[in-house]
């Protein structure tokens, strides 16, 4: 019954180890800010296999009906005139999270992208 003691407390911390894996926050690599023209963000994260959910209106990923997902490093159409699963507006709010079966997902990372001659119009 001694030697069963040390094998049942590793089994436990084994798995409290491995159920609290959290995937790794996304990253982004331009970032909120005013822009000129059109560009591509790319959304990252550094666990692999993890899947980035992402939404280009604002809402949040987790509950929306409006997303959009892929694989690290996952390229973005930034574009006001874009109204792919957005409303057409001189901004573009991107919010997004990344998720991997078995792990804890990140939290939502937003970042919002105004184009300034869109407003002026």
């Amino acid at each position: 019954m001694k030697h069963l003691l040390p094998t049942i407390l590793s089994a436990v911390v084994l798995s409290i180890t491995v159920s609290a894996a959290k995937v790794k926050d996304t990253k982004f690599k331009f970032g909120r800010g005013f822009f000129d023209a059109p560009f591509n963000e790319v959304i990252t994260t550094e666990t692999s296999g993890a899947t980035i959910i992402y939404t280009l209106d604002g809402s949040d990923p987790r509950y929306s009906e409006n997303t959009i997902s892929g694989t690290s490093p996952l390229a973005v159409a930034i574009d006001p005139s874009n109204i792919i699963k957005r409303p057409k507006t001189p901004g573009v709010i991107v919010r997004a999270y990344a998720q991997k079966e078995g792990w804890k997902e990140t939290n939502v990372d937003t970042q919002t992208y105004i184009f300034v001659e869109s407003v002026k119009r």
